[in-house]
């Protein structure tokens, strides 16, 4: 995931993430808020369910430890079922994360929670840092003045861009989509005017 970020171009501006937001942009603009849609992973990133497993394991073999204590059979009885509930809450938190493996064709066992939501973290992290150079780089193409956006990420300034970046017209034959006009011409990242596709 790294390598999205330190491999560059040819001359060093671009990072291969910055290609891809600029593809990104071009071609899916709304995937920009998928962060919004995964905002609990640098949480995730704290947790293992290997760790939590073994701290269940644990608390069995304690709990098995005073079973036979007459004095302890209610507690006992009451702890045991709430373990029990854990457990089951562990497995199918379990299996939650095997599919999501299975959906970024990751083998079972190749990473553990808090390392798989770790990498996922940085990665949205990095994705918001190449959005706002792009947004950067776009308002200097656009009107290369003195227009400075304070902070590094200004979610009103992108979904207002990403907005009046294309529009849907209803035809006969469904919604057609339209790409804004620039005279002609559309400014790329790279610094130079692109003819504009029909």
């Amino acid at each position: 995931m790294s390598k999205l970020t330190t491999t560059k171009t040819a001359d060093k501006s671009l990072s291969v993430l910055d290609c891809i937001v600029a593809y990104v942009d071009q071609m899916a603009p709304e995937t920009y808020e998928v962060a919004d849609d995964c905002t609990c992973t640098p949480s995730a990133a704290k947790y293992s369910l290997s760790r939590e497993a073994q701290i269940m394991k644990d608390a069995r073999r304690e709990l098995e430890a005073v079973r036979k204590i007459k004095a302890m059979e209610k507690f006992f009885l009451s702890a045991s079922k709430k373990l029990d509930d854990l457990e089951r809450e562990l497995k199918h938190a379990r299996e939650a994360f095997e599919k999501c493996l299975d959906h970024f064709c990751m083998p079972h066992g190749s990473m553990e929670t808090d390392q798989f939501f770790c990498v996922l973290s940085e990665f949205f992290d990095s994705f918001d840092k190449a959005i706002a150079a792009f947004e950067v780089r776009q308002r200097q193409l656009f009107n290369p003045g003195p227009q400075v956006r304070s902070g590094l990420f200004n979610p009103a300034f992108m979904k207002q861009r990403r907005e009046s970046s294309m529009s849907f017209n209803s035809t006969a034959g469904g919604a057609m989509l339209k790409k804004p006009s620039f005279n002609g011409a559309r400014p790329s990242i790279f610094g130079r005017m692109r003819p504009q596709k029909e």
